[in-house]
């Protein structure tokens, strides 16, 4: 035995990018708790006071997602790799779009926000998804859904608190 290895074949064994799998927007609640929702085209406008933050898990079944190439911009500009987090454990690429720096509030402004997120895989498959979303300051915070916060029987279910089966 020379030590050849006979099983390699020459054609590439990875020709398919990464893809994303379930992005969200995750903003506070009027219940100060932060949900995330998910960002298709259904998606209604959100206001952005801070907290504002943008995750999804990107998947590659090939040669694995190459952590140093994921970026996410944002209008046009790439964010800080502070505010931009990847775990190749499990995925998931976190980023930061509106937050809290130095006591004070960073919103994101009214119109429409334009995120790329784009990366590579370790065969070099390279993919670029840009996502919108609008944002309106003058809206509320919503309720979390999972939250009961409409009494007896979920969200806006209250009831008057007598039993009205008994009248009599």
């Amino acid at each position: 035995d020379n030590g050849a290895l006979f099983a390699f074949d020459s054609s590439p064994f990875d020709t398919s990018p990464p893809r994303i799998v379930e992005p969200t927007i995750t903003i506070r609640s009027a219940q100060k708790t932060d949900f995330p929702y998910l960002l298709d085209s259904r998606m209604r406008a959100i206001p952005g006071r801070a907290p504002v933050y943008f995750a999804a898990q990107l998947e590659d079944r090939g040669s694995g997602v190459d952590a140093s190439s994921v970026k996410v911009t944002m209008n046009g500009k790439e964010l800080e790799a502070a505010d931009v987090a990847f775990n190749p454990a499990n995925g998931v690429v976190t980023a930061t779009l509106a937050d809290f720096k130095g006591g004070t509030a960073n919103n994101l402004s009214d119109g429409t926000v334009r995120l790329t997120v784009s990366a590579k895989d370790y065969a070099g498959n390279a993919f670029s998804q840009p996502y919108s979303f609008n944002v309106n300051n003058d809206l509320e915070s919503p309720n979390d859904p999972t939250a009961n916060v409409g009494g007896f029987g979920g969200p806006g279910q209250g009831g008057r608190g007598r039993n009205r089966g008994n009248q009599g």
